[in-house]
């Protein structure tokens, strides 16, 4: 079985399609043997890039259950994801821990985005679904403190207080 086919221009390797370490795909490198491309995967398909240490900074995979692209900071943690499955989407960006700050997602029965702290906590979002749409801000709680609401029979906007109870409104 071959596991490596090398690519030589004027007697150096450029490139080489090798059998991942694992077998579970194959690996583009360059003429230093360092890894550029993983194509490949488990339980479906991937194509992965390297950084030059080695490290997949981008990644595009598909399964039976959905797809995701990914891109990863130099410390291999995701910072953006986008996934899809047959229900929706969504996209997250995430800081340098992986904790989300912006999310969008979409169903076929509406969606949202949502503006996070660097906790990760909703602090804004705007949701929409066939009964009408919100814009809102959250308290540190996640507890919606005021809102701006849309509906077919007519809108209200709405201050709560900390826990969330109605304490003014307008239609």
């Amino acid at each position: 079985m071959t596991e490596r086919v090398e690519f030589v221009r004027d007697g150096k390797t450029v490139t080489s399609l090798v059998v991942h370490p694992k077998k579970i795909g194959m690996v583009i490198e360059d003429g230093k043997a360092n890894g550029l491309v993983f194509l490949g995967g488990l339980s479906g398909g991937m194509v992965g890039v390297y950084n030059e240490d080695g490290g997949i900074v981008a990644s595009i995979m598909n399964s039976p259950l959905g797809g995701s692209v990914n891109v990863l900071n130099k410390d291999g943690k995701i910072v953006a994801n986008m996934y899809s499955n047959e229900n929706g989407g969504s996209l997250d960006v995430n800081n340098k821990d992986e904790t989300i700050v912006a999310s969008m997602f979409s169903t076929e029965y509406g969606g949202a985005i949502g503006v996070h702290d660097k906790n990760g906590k909703i602090v804004a979002s705007i949701n929409n679904s066939p009964i009408g749409s919100s814009i809102n801000v959250h308290n540190q709680d996640g507890n919606i403190v005021a809102s701006m609401i849309g509906l077919p029979t007519g809108g209200m906007m709405g201050i709560r207080d900390k826990s969330g109870k109605l304490v003014w409104s307008a239609p």
